[in-house]
Order: C-alpha cells, then structure tokens, then sequence
C-alpha cells in the first residue's frame, strides 16, 4: 500500500494516475475523501477515491469486471445500447451503463456490473407482488393474515396493509410486501425474545457466581465516586474515608481511614486477595477444567 500523496504516473492495478482532483464531499454529513484522474489500461479514464485505490477495490475502470455484450440477456433483462460512463447516484465513481428492455416492455437504464445480479427486471415484478392480494389465512412466520385492511391501505399511496394475528395472540397491521420479504414476522414478540436470549446469552458469558467479571476487573470507579479508587469513599458524617469490596453479592467493611492512601491500599489488598482466587477459579472454569 502506498502512502503520502500520489503523483502522475503511479499505478494501481490497471488504473494510472493522470492528476490528483481535490476532495469531494461524498455523503450528506460532510464527510470528504480524495480523488484522482486515472486512465485504464483499456484507455477508458476514470474518476476514482483514493482508499479505493489503496484497498484495492477498484482495479479498472470497469473492463475486466464484466463483459456485457449488445442483444445479450440477463436475467428479464436484454441489453440493447452501450450510454458510456456516468456517475450513478449514490457513487461519485463512474460506472459504465447499458439501456435494457425488460420482459414487460419497459425499458431502463442500468450500471452494467448490476445487470442480472441486483438490478434483475424494471421492477415490474415487485409491483406485481405488491399489488397481487395476499389471501387470508396465509402464514409469514409467526403471523397469520386474517384480512385486508381496507382503512390503512386507502390512507397510504404505496401497498396493501393486512390485518395479521400472531401466535401469541396479539393482532397487528402490516404492510403486504413486508410479509412477502419477511422483514416483518411476528408482531414484535420475536424480537422481544431475541432481546431476552441476547441478554441471557451475555449474562451466562459475563456473569458467574452472582458476579459481573467485566466490572469485576475494570480499574474505573463508578460515576459516584469521587476518590478515584474503586471501593473508596468519603464519609461525611466521620470525616474518613470508608473502603469496602464486593465479591458473590457479599459485601466486606475494609474500615475508615484518615488518609486516602491508606484506604486505596487496603482495597488493593483486599482485590488481590479475593479477586485473585475467585478469576484464577473463573479462568479453569472457562477452560472447562472445574464446573
């Protein structure tokens, strides 16, 4: 990987670069990156980002990623006319795109390295599926359509809305084509349980005997503490400072101090004393060694 600025002449895949560009702004929240005027060995030239060229992710100006050839067909797609390079609209790097027919009659204009792949038809046949009645009783995973929900489905320009049972009982609206792609199977007790396997998944990993081991060994006080040392506080009633440690839910009375030092040092003990027992024990039972 080269690094420092790039000069005429340097060389990246099949990609020579002829000038550097400038930054260019490349999303809504500002943020820049560098491009460069590279030539292809094919002598297609091409406008290219400077990491894409590090990265590797862009070789060419798009020639040896796909040969599309005029009257071929993808998918329900027929390609008919080479339009040259462009830029597409969510990518400052030009692309090199092709008119096609689809099946149904329309026609579209398409960046050929998604020809048959992401871009399969002219979108007629989301449409289709879209505008196509779901009948009841049909199941999308935990939801089971009951009806058409005429009011929801007038009130929105796009789509049918469905009336759906769940099989924990609940009933929900939802939209066709949501059900069709299965982004939406239950009425949102499948993500609540998901949530809860999550958070006993993290617990079985970060808990043992009643105990937090990420909180156990981080060295930073809680956001009351006002000493700096975990276990140490200031008691105003006694004008001392009060140390304690925690280990299995039990909490142990370390004493008062006058001098913080002296507090900050019978913690220390007390965590080499109980800590190192208990994560020495926490580590043979990782490893499988105790239960």
């Amino acid at each position: 990987m080269k690094h420092g600025k790039f000069i005429a002449g340097d060389k990246f895949a099949m990609l020579t670069i002829i000038n550097d560009i400038g930054t260019r702004v490349i999303n809504k929240n500002g943020k820049t990156r560098r491009f460069y005027l590279c030539q292809c060995d094919c002598g297609n030239k091409i406008e290219v980002r400077r990491d894409y060229l590090t990265s590797g992710d862009i070789k060419s100006c798009g020639c040896i990623r796909r040969i599309i050839k005029i009257g071929e067909k993808y998918a329900m797609l027929t390609v008919m006319e080479d339009l040259g390079l462009r830029s597409s609209a969510n990518n400052k790097d030009k692309r090199k795109f092709y008119k096609c027919r689809c099946d149904c009659g329309n026609t579209i204009e398409v960046a050929g390295v998604n020809i048959g792949r992401s871009v399969e038809n002219c979108g007629c046949i989301k449409k289709e599926q879209s505008n196509k009645l779901i009948k009841p009783g049909t199941a999308f995973g935990r939801l089971t359509v009951l009806e058409l929900e005429q009011e929801a489905t007038k009130a929105h320009k796009h789509g049918s809305y469905y009336l759906c049972r769940c099989i924990c009982g609940y009933t929900v609206v939802v939209r066709g084509d949501s059900l069709v792609a299965g982004r939406t199977l239950s009425c949102g007790c499948l993500n609540a349980e998901k949530g809860v396997e999550k958070i006993m998944l993290m617990r079985e990993e970060n808990f043992a005997e009643g105990t937090c081991i990420p909180m156990l060994i981080s060295p930073k006080p809680r956001s009351n503490n006002t000493s700096g040392v975990r276990g140490v506080y200031w008691n105003k009633k006694l004008s001392k400072w009060s140390a304690n440690i925690t280990l299995k839910r039990k909490r142990y009375f370390l004493g008062y101090y006058e001098d913080l030092a002296e507090a900050a040092k019978a913690r220390k003990e007390a965590e080499d004393r109980l800590y190192g027992d208990f994560l020495a024990w926490y580590a043979q039972k990782k490893a499988g060694e105790v239960k």
